[in-house]
């Protein structure tokens, strides 16, 4: 992969994927890749996840979302997720079979919102209130960096990307579809 990223120097905030991911969408060395940010996610908002960082090895973790990166090099995509314990830019296959070991046949299986990393990050905006206890303090610290305002955007919306049931931003497919669109597989081997 000629795709070199030292993980230690992107942005990254726990707990702020979305915000991680429109930094690292904008890397220089991204360019001519073809990225693309994926909001995973599903009608429940609770998704079955394996292989993240928060996880001890032996456990898994239900996100209500989650955010990665995918670009494509000499015909093969790949996964850049903070969050994972994969390698930083990881094959795309490798990355859905040890993320999702149960593929789709779980309630909490993934549904996936590709949008092209230029229009992601022309087109999101947030101003953390997702992350805001009713007090008004914050569920996890935020990051150091301002609030994102994107180009096209004024206002948060978060959850239009979030949404995997109404027609937004990209396109939603399911876990099938994501293999067979960015693999050329039809299902898991």
């Amino acid at each position: 992969m000629s795709i070199k990223i030292n993980k230690e120097s992107i942005r990254y905030a726990p707990c702020y994927c979305e915000e991680n991911i429109w930094h690292l969408a904008q890397r220089q060395e991204f360019a001519g890749y073809d990225p693309h940010a994926v909001f995973i996610s599903n009608f429940q908002r609770i998704v079955h996840f394996e292989a993240q960082q928060i996880c001890d090895g032996t456990h898994f973790i239900c996100w209500d979302y989650h955010v990665i990166l995918i670009a494509e090099d000499s015909g093969e995509w790949f996964v850049f997720d903070p969050d994972s314990t994969l390698d930083f830019g990881c094959g795309l296959q490798e990355y859905l079979t040890a993320s999702f070991p149960f593929g789709d046949r779980i309630a909490q299986a993934p549904l996936f919102r590709v949008i092209k990393a230029a229009e992601y990050t022309r087109s999101f905006s947030s101003d953390r209130r997702h992350m805001r206890k009713a007090d008004g303090s914050f569920h996890a610290s935020p990051p150091v960096w301002p609030v994102i305002q994107g180009a096209e955007c004024s206002s948060f919306n978060l959850w239009d990307f979030v949404d995997m049931v109404n027609v937004g931003q990209g396109e939603v497919l399911d876990l099938v579809g994501l293999r067979e669109r960015f693999t050329g597989m039809m299902s898991k081997p």
